[in-house]
């Protein structure tokens, strides 16, 4: 029986975990149908509005003519409603070969146009890329992401994609022949530190010279670098170029900087070859360059610290002139404040030194040393003025024994008044100026007990 009962109830709970997987096996089923359903309804959303001319999405080259190697190209994709946009459009990064992308180069346009007699909204996305070879460029579909509000579906957001596009690029024959330029309407070029044969040289002497080019509507990544020159004799040090772009109402300005530091080892002469910045002028289709001109100077075998002996011999001769000039006016000054002041300066020193106060203190002690206990009294009373301009002094055990000590005849060396307590007083009496006391004190020292 026992055996029956086990067999029954291991049936039994066979049973019940065949339907909770059958269970979890629909589950999952059913979920994974609906998340592909809400991605076809999601997607066909977007193609419905496309389909119901409800939604635009184009996409064209802007250039007029056949651009150049170099050349920018401008991809134009408007997206277009009959509505508004919620959360606007986003263009997919993509890649094509052989041609350069700025990051951050789209600029996105916000319009309307009549479509049909109706006002629509456009969002307006331009990519500028950057052809680097001759030839056929096959523009493949570019994904957008769109988010609009429409009065049937409410918000509807999704991808699409546009149409391939084609384009191509052409090289002028004047540029055949030339490895280095660039594209643009207007390049300029500044040179700071120029090498010459009017400015002397010296071993050992060293001279900078920075070069900057500037090309509008051109990143400073299309920028060509200079040659950098081999001279025999110099040895040359450069610095990190700098490249940076500037942009001043959707104009682009690219620039870069380089900079050179020659350093002369030998004496002799010497010289860099010119250099030419070619550049393509895309406002008069025609090839012009800018020439660096060649720089020749000469290195004399004197040493620069001969020469820079003589020039701080003579910023020395300049400068110690004028150290002399400005130290004879601060000193007449001072004579004349010196002797104009002469009894407020005493008098702020004493008091600034307490010069008084120390005298009477060292008197004070004096006195009691050698037992002149009278004098002692009365340079107390002084001390005392002048600290707290007051004439009476406070009762205080140590001034009472003094006053004993002043007025007898004879004392025994046990009851002299000691060099401590003597000290001990004048520390009281300074203690009076911190308690500033107002009132005079209620009793009176009668020197004639």
């Amino acid at each position: 029986m026992m055996l029956m009962r086990v067999l029954l109830m291991i049936k039994s709970h066979m049973k019940f975990f065949s339907f909770m997987k059958v269970s979890l096996i629909k589950f999952l089923a059913v979920f994974i149908l609906s998340i592909i359903n809400m991605k076809l309804a999601f997607a066909s959303n977007i193609a419905q509005l496309i389909l119901e001319n409800q939604l635009l999405i184009s996409a064209q080259i802007r250039n007029e003519n056949t651009p150049i190697v170099g050349q920018p190209v401008v991809i134009s994709i408007e997206i277009a409603t009959n509505r508004w946009f919620s959360s606007g459009t986003r263009v997919k990064p993509f890649k094509l070969s052989n041609t350069v992308i700025l990051a951050h180069s789209e600029l996105a346009i916000n319009g309307s146009r009549r479509i049909n007699g109706e006002t629509w909204s456009t969002q307006t996305r331009e990519i500028t890329l950057y052809p680097t070879k001759q030839g056929d460029y096959q523009l493949p579909p570019i994904e957008v992401f769109v988010s609009v509000n429409t009065e049937q579906y409410g918000i509807v957001e999704g991808t699409s994609t546009t149409e391939a596009l084609h384009f191509s690029t052409v090289l002028p024959e004047a540029l055949a022949e030339i490895q280095h330029y660039i594209v643009s309407p207007k390049v300029t070029v500044e040179i700071d530190g120029t090498l010459n044969n009017e400015e002397p040289y010296s071993l050992g002497e060293a001279i900078s010279q920075t070069i900057t080019i500037t090309a509008e509507n051109t990143p400073a990544m299309m920028i060509p670098p200079l040659e950098l020159p081999t001279i025999e004799g110099v040895s040359i040090y450069q610095t990190p170029t700098r490249i940076f772009d500037k942009s001043n109402r959707g104009s682009l300005l690219g620039t870069r900087i380089e900079s050179n530091t020659y350093i002369f080892e030998f004496s002799g002469t010497y010289q860099i070859a010119e250099q030419t910045v070619f550049w393509w002028n895309t406002q008069t289709q025609q090839l012009e360059q800018i020439t660096i001109p060649a720089q020749q100077w000469q290195v004399s075998g004197q040493g620069l610290t001969a020469k820079v002996n003589k020039a701080w011999l003579n910023h020395f001769n300049n400068k110690l002139f004028l150290i002399v000039l400005i130290t004879l006016s601060v000193l007449l000054c001072l004579v004349f404040l010196l002797k104009r002041y002469r009894t407020w300066l005493i008098m702020f020193y004493k008091t600034q030194t307490k010069q008084e106060q120390r005298k009477l203190a060292s008197a004070f002690i004096r006195a009691i040393n050698k037992q002149q206990y009278p004098t002692a009294c009365q340079i107390l009373y002084r001390y005392h003025w002048h600290i707290n301009k007051q004439n009476v002094i406070p009762s205080n055990p140590l001034l009472s024994q003094l006053n004993q000590q002043t007025f007898k005849k004879t004392t025994s060396k046990e009851q002299q008044f000691t060099e401590v307590q003597a000290k001990k007083l004048l520390k009281y009496i300074r203690s009076l100026a911190k308690i500033k006391q107002v009132s005079t004190p209620n009793k009176h020292i009668n020197l004639n007990n």
